[in-house]
């Protein structure tokens, strides 16, 4: 029969539909459950604290979509005419392999996805080599079709079977279950308050205090829209990104890197932080942050943590692990589908399939479907209620002004240039939504007696690396702009919150204080308000002086994704005096490494000779300090900052004088800057610049002692001339490109 059967045509062999089924559920398995499941768990497993569930709550959901979609697809297979099988079964074998590909071997690094925009248009060369790949592979298969579709059930199978185990290793190297991953944050009572007493904080993420006073400035009505408030204009950030902030601002505990940072959020939120003060004393806590982890999700300090994961965060977060799924196996052109700016396609769709009607925010049509700044306010309008019977504590962690930048100044949906533009305008967007919130509170009679803090977690470095110094005019003096500071623009900026804090039955325009408060200083400020005893560590804001001197503390990280137990390496800074004058930022000198690591840690040794390149896990990358993006693919590494740093440890004593070289190109905006400076300073000591538009090798010759003092080469390259693609309007790149860095060697110099 077997014999009978090979020795059709394939038109003939594939005529009948009960031949096709075997090798149609091969390929149909081949494409869907890669995408659909292995892909997915070995992306949760290489981030289990971005998702509000653990693999375990996930998996039915999962496996049910790979399901449904797989059935689709097996029918569509089943539904082509003989003649056409053979054709369509050799195509779809290799979108099977691509997907293979795609989804292990080119796996193209697009960043961080947090909101910042990606060039698409400026990625040719991905473009160029996905392109490739999709035309020829589906040719190639249609071409030699009689003898690849017959083996077709076998090699799909194989490529299933290969995929298979790195979701295996993942799974079961998963780690234990965590109160993250156990307990749910009801939200269905987030807008229950009490009648007579009540504290709010409303975290608006990554909203940078200058721009707030640039808004107060050119729109005097928010100073009496801000009834009873007091704006800490010389506020300071703990730390550059969110995971460690809200802890510092609720606790008042700083993190040294010295153990895995979840343990440092569950202790500190467990020992003296004011929700679980109030907690103890019979208050209703509700945490309600925009990702789970950057809280202790447990009952022991949150009224809403309940032991079971909610039927619409498990689909949406389902929905979101099949987003990025999708999102990896698909060629270049087809990614911005998916990521649908940041909207994705199946996250807000798949809750509405929960039938227990509960969640009632993730069963809207619409905007608010996709957009958690619009169903805040519009839950807020329509389930705000006093019906509490306890005193109520709220902490709301919302993701804006963070990007992506989608909503203007009237909250309507649209995409706002990146950049300084798009971030002011969004900013002016969340404050919409605060007012809109408090008109909330005083339609209630509840607003006067409320204690409410509206800050940030840090400023919007990662999209403004200055400070508008002119929003505040003549009000104060901050002396002469620092052009030549050693300090990056961009560490200002993350370090610059917003503060502003209403006290209960206070009232009148919007006071601004000067006083230099750190938003470590927030968890003392409200224990005082609620005369709470032995309050945290810090200071009470309003009882620290405008004109006392005070050091302040701020760690700065590079951001690359939350992946592992520990944050990056952080610089640390010590700043005296009003916190927007660079010039009043100094380094402390430590840098606070993880733990984890220990000696392992530290960069490996050069050895003078070797060459070194600049692509993703390469040895390069490790001496790549602050001002760096993420190697690409095709070796080089570009600046995005004014300053980017490059630390080397030498392997063995200098003898001699070296000689550094350095392969570059800088960044001109087609053209538009002309002979861009790139200077450069070794060790604190030694000075350089070029000028030049064109890619290649630089070189400057150190001196022996500059190097073997310390041991090692700590570069800092400067580039004054660095600009935006998208300031500029040349591209959709919001950061400010100084050079692309391709390669680096050190040599003895040669003596003439």
């Amino acid at each position: 029969m077997s014999d009978r059967l090979s020795s059709q045509p394939l038109p003939e062999r594939y005529a009948g539909r009960v031949t096709r089924v075997l090798p149609a559920l091969m390929l149909t398995l081949a494409i869907v459950v890669p995408a659909l499941l292995f892909v997915p768990i070995q992306i949760h497993g290489d981030n289990p604290y971005d998702f509000a569930a653990g693999l375990a709550d996930l998996l039915p959901g999962m496996l049910g979509l790979a399901a449904v979609t797989g059935l689709f697809v097996f029918a569509l297979l089943l539904a082509v005419p003989g003649r056409c099988f053979a054709v369509v079964m050799a195509m779809v074998l290799a979108f099977a392999l691509l997907v293979w590909v795609h989804g292990h071997l080119l796996v193209w690094d697009y960043g961080v996805l947090d909101g910042s925009s990606i060039d698409w248009t400026g990625q040719t060369w991905r473009l160029s080599i996905d392109l490739l790949l999709w035309l020829t592979v589906p040719i190639i298969a249609v071409a030699v079709r009689h003898r690849l579709v017959p083996v077709a059930g076998w090699i799909a199978l194989a490529l299933i079977l290969i995929q298979a185990v790195p979701a295996w290793q993942t799974w079961r190297q998963s780690p234990e279950v965590s109160d993250i991953h156990r307990y749910n944050l009801d939200d269905s009572r987030q807008f229950s308050f009490s009648t007579d007493r009540n504290v709010v904080v409303i975290v608006l993420d990554a909203f940078q205090s200058d721009i707030f006073q640039r808004i107060i400035s050119d729109h005097e009505e928010w100073t009496e829209r801000l009834q009873g408030f007091t704006y800490f204009r010389n506020a300071l950030s703990g730390y550059a990104k969110t995971y460690p902030s809200i802890t510092l601002m609720l606790s008042g505990h700083w993190y040294d890197n010295d153990r895995p940072l979840q343990e440092h959020v569950r202790d500190s939120f467990r020992s003296d932080s004011i929700p679980y003060r109030l907690r103890q004393q019979g208050w209703r806590v509700d945490l309600l942050p925009h990702i789970k982890r950057v809280v202790d999700v447990s009952p022991r300090v949150a009224s809403n943590a309940v032991l079971a994961i909610a039927c619409p965060t498990r689909l949406e977060e389902t929905g979101r692990l099949a987003d990025l799924g999708l999102f990896r196996v698909s060629p270049h052109w087809l990614k911005p589908f998916w990521l649908n700016d940041y909207q994705w396609r199946l996250a807000h769709r798949l809750p509405a399939l929960c039938a227990d009607g509960k969640g009632s925010a993730y069963h809207r049509t619409g905007d608010e479907s996709r957009h958690a700044p619009l169903r805040f306010v519009a839950r807020a309008q329509n389930e705000f209620r006093t019906d509490s019977s306890a005193p109520t504590f709220k902490l709301y962690h919302l993701l804006i002004p963070h990007a992506p930048f989608h909503y203007d100044e009237q909250l309507r949906v649209k995409r706002l240039p990146a950049g300084r533009e798009g971030f002011e305008r969004q900013s002016r967007a969340a404050l919409e939504v605060v007012r809109r919130f408090l008109m909330q509170l005083e339609k209630h009679g509840i607003y006067d007696e409320t204690l409410i803090a509206v800050v940030s977690d840090h400023g919007g470095g990662e999209y403004v690396d200055s400070v508008d110094l002119d929003a505040l005019g003549a009000d104060v003096s901050v002396g002469k702009r620092d052009e030549e500071s050693e300090i990056p623009g961009n560490h200002v900026a993350s370090g610059l919150p917003l503060v502003l804090i209403k006290p209960p039955n206070a009232r009148g325009r919007l006071k601004i204080s000067d006083a230099p408060v750190s938003l470590g200083d927030l968890a003392r400020t409200l224990a005082d308000l609620l005369e709470l005893q032995d309050g945290p560590a810090g200071k009470n804001m309003f009882e620290l002086s405008e004109d006392g001197e005070r050091e302040r503390i701020y760690r700065h990280f590079r951001f690359g994704g939350w992946s592992g137990e520990y944050l990056p390496e952080m610089t640390e800074y010590r700043v005296n005096g009003f916190g927007w004058r660079v010039e009043n930022w100094q380094p402390t000198g430590r840098i606070l490494a993880p733990a984890e690591s220990g000696p392992a840690s530290l960069r490996m040794p050069y050895r003078l000779g070797q060459p070194i390149g600049f692509r993703p896990g390469s040895p390069g990358a490790e001496y790549l300090g602050e001002g760096w993006s993420r190697p690409e693919n095709n070796g080089q590494v570009w600046s995005h900052s004014r300053m980017a740093e490059i630390r080397i440890p030498l392997s063995a004593p200098v003898a001699g004088d070296l000689m550094l070289r350095l392969d570059f190109m800088p960044y001109t905006a087609r053209g538009r800057i002309s002979d861009p400076e790139v200077g450069i300073v070794v060790n604190g000591s030694v000075e350089h610049a070029w000028r030049g538009d064109a890619r290649g090798w630089r070189e400057l010759t150190i001196p022996a002692d500059v190097a073997r003092q310390a041991g090692s080469l700590h570069l800092e390259l400067r580039f004054p001339d660095a600009a935006s693609p998208a300031e500029l309007g040349t591209g959709a790149d919001a950061r400010t490109l100084g050079i692309a860095l391709y390669g680096l060697q050190i040599t003895h110099a040669i003596e003439e």
